[in-house]
This record gives C-alpha cells, structure tokens and sequence, in this order.
C-alpha cells in the first residue's frame, strides 16, 4: 500500500489561551523563547504552539490535521505554523502568550523579521529533510509574504495547495505544481462563515471527504478541480 507524507503550514492567530499584550515582538527578541517559556510570570501559561492558538482557521486546522493522521494509508502530517513572534514553530513548540503579528506590518517590515528569524532558511531546511507528496499552506497575504523568496525554491517533485485570497495568489509563483483554493468573502459566503475561518474550515472539508475515500486519497489529490470541489462541500 503507497503511503502519504504531508505538510501542513498555519499561521499564528490574535485569540490565544492566554493573553499577555506586554510580551510584544520587542520583549521576544530582547529575551528569547527559551527565557521567556522559563519566566517565572509566564510559566503556568506555557503551552505547545497547537494548544496556544485559539482563533477559528486554527482550530479548524487541527481537526483537519487529527482526521488525515487517523488515515491508515496517510504515513505523516507535519504540522508547522508560521508565528510572527517565534518564526517557522513546529505544532509541540512550547510558547508563551504574545502579542506578535505580520497582520500590522508593511511589507518591508514583514520581509526585515522573517530574515531575523531566519523564516525561509527554516522552511526549505524541512523540505531538504524530507520529500512530502502533498503539502498544504493556509497563510494570508502578509504571511505569505514572509515565504514569498521561498516558495520559489520548493521542490517540484510534491503538489501544493495555497489557501488564500486573490490577493494573495498574486504573490505565490506561478508553477505547475501550485494550486489555489481561493479563500475569500464569497467563499465565506457560501458556507456562511467568517474570513477569520474560511481558509480552516476548506482544509476541514477536505480532510472529512478524504477520510471516506481513503484508498483514493492520492488520486483526489492529484486533481486540484476535485479538491476545490470537495473543500466547497459541507
């Protein structure tokens, strides 16, 4: 049986477990994560980067990522998100509340902190590491930006799904291998959800649908018409 390597890359969200808005992008770099995470005033809100975020594109997010993991013919899902206050964070991470985001930034200040931590360097390190069949971005148009020299120099040997925006297609690359899933007002619409959450809630549909037809899992995926029309079902 052909197993399935797949990569999923979230960004970080404003709702967290816990709210701290005295450790900003400043306090990070001055301190650290390491310090920071063993702070006396912030170590009983320590969490793994999954647990912390609470906004509804991430929560949707995990649950996709629960149900391909529980896909006997999908061998891994590796988990990333891109926070602006730690960089490229796998989903165990331990990080402590902030607020930190690309969402306030202009674009030369998004490009001048994602070379600061070393965002693009840490991404193509991954795909370096392993070759993964289908990999799957749910970033905005100023996360994207972070990535944007990257994405040029991902491999070409996996397929890839970009949830975003029209504005955001416009700074993905315009390769064979890169499909969008257009994740706007009017997709939002139609599901009766929020743009806070229409890129999740996709990725959520697809992992439900996928979980039916799992001995087809690499055949779907390969057809980026079919994937669009089973994240647009409920």
């Amino acid at each position: 049986m052909l197993t399935l390597d797949i990569f999923v890359l979230g960004s970080c969200t404003a709702k967290k477990r816990f709210k701290r808005l005295d450790i900003t992008c400043d306090v990070i770099d001055k301190f650290g994560r390491e310090k920071l995470i063993r702070r006396d005033d912030l170590r009983n809100m320590v969490l793994p980067a999954k647990d912390m975020y609470m906004g509804s594109q991430h929560l949707y997010t995990v649950k996709a990522v629960e149900i391909l993991r529980s896909i006997p013919n999908i061998n891994s899902v590796d988990f990333y998100i891109l926070s602006a206050g730690f960089g490229l964070i796998e989903e165990r991470t331990l990080i402590p509340p902030y607020e930190c985001t690309f969402g306030t930034m202009k674009r030369e200040e998004i490009k001048y902190r994602s070379k600061k931590l070393h965002v693009e360097e840490e991404l193509l390190q991954i795909f370096e590491k392993k070759n993964y069949n289908f990999c799957f971005f749910l970033l905005g148009v100023k996360y994207l930006i972070a990535i944007e020299d990257a994405l040029n120099r991902l491999p070409s040997n996996s397929t890839y799904y970009f949830y975003t925006s029209k504005g955001g297609a416009r700074i993905i690359p315009q390769k064979t291998v890169f499909n969008f899933i257009f994740a706007d007002r009017f997709e939002a619409k139609k599901l009766r959800a929020s743009r806070f959450e229409i890129k999740g809630l996709l990725f959520y549909n697809l992992a439900k649908k996928l979980s039916k037809y799992s001995n087809n899992i690499e055949m779907i995926l390969k057809d980026p018409n079919t994937v669009r029309e089973l994240c647009l079902k409920l």
